[in-house]
């Protein structure tokens, strides 16, 4: 398993609402969530196949954006 981390633009709980559904859809994530208690709202996703790059597509799709970050 991998742990992959993300800053978003994700900045209020009731916007998951919008994000869960495309997050709920895209294979190969095994959980995830949003960090609202950091500045920088950061997505961890725990994944064994993914690509950084579906993921921000994602993201995109919802009407947010998000940067991988070095973990």
């Amino acid at each position: 398993m991998h742990i992959q981390v993300f800053r978003t633009n994700v900045r209020f709980k009731k916007q998951l609402k919008l994000l869960v559904p495309y997050m709920n859809n895209l294979e190969g994530i095994r959980k995830w969530n949003i960090d609202f208690h950091d500045a920088e709202r950061i997505l961890r996703i725990e994944t064994d196949r993914i690509a950084p790059h579906a993921v921000r597509a994602t993201l995109l799709k919802a009407g947010f954006q998000c940067e991988e970050l070095e973990n």
